[in-house]
């Protein structure tokens, strides 16, 4: 039976923690795949929804700079910064998917190798 020889344990806290104890795995290598586990399910998003933040800022300055004709109106500054937040939003949401991708991947790979 699966779980007679290995165990997943979910230590209580504010955010449960997953640790791995495969009796086939070295010490260090439960801790990778827990890290890794812990990791991907708790994927939020915020380093891609950063990096599209920075991307969307830059092109959106590149744009007022291309498009400039002498003055800033306030729709500009207001599309800007719709432009910014759906932007964010998008890599936040590419972010928690490629975390929950990641993570069924993992699952799946921890299975076959059992």
């Amino acid at each position: 039976m699966l779980l007679s020889k290995h165990t997943i344990q979910i230590m209580p806290r504010l955010h449960p923690r997953f640790v791995m104890q495969f009796e086939n795995l070295t010490k260090e290598e439960n801790e990778r795949l827990s890290r890794k586990i812990n990791l991907s399910y708790y994927s939020c998003g915020c380093s891609e929804g950063a990096l599209f933040l920075l991307v969307g800022l830059i092109s959106y300055l590149v744009y007022i700079l291309v498009t400039f004709k002498g003055q800033i109106y306030l729709t500009n500054i207001l599309r800007g910064i719709l432009f910014l937040f759906i932007f964010t939003t998008i890599g936040k949401i590419i972010g928690i998917l490629i975390g929950r991708f990641r993570l069924r991947y993992l699952i799946k790979n921890m299975l076959n190798n059992i």
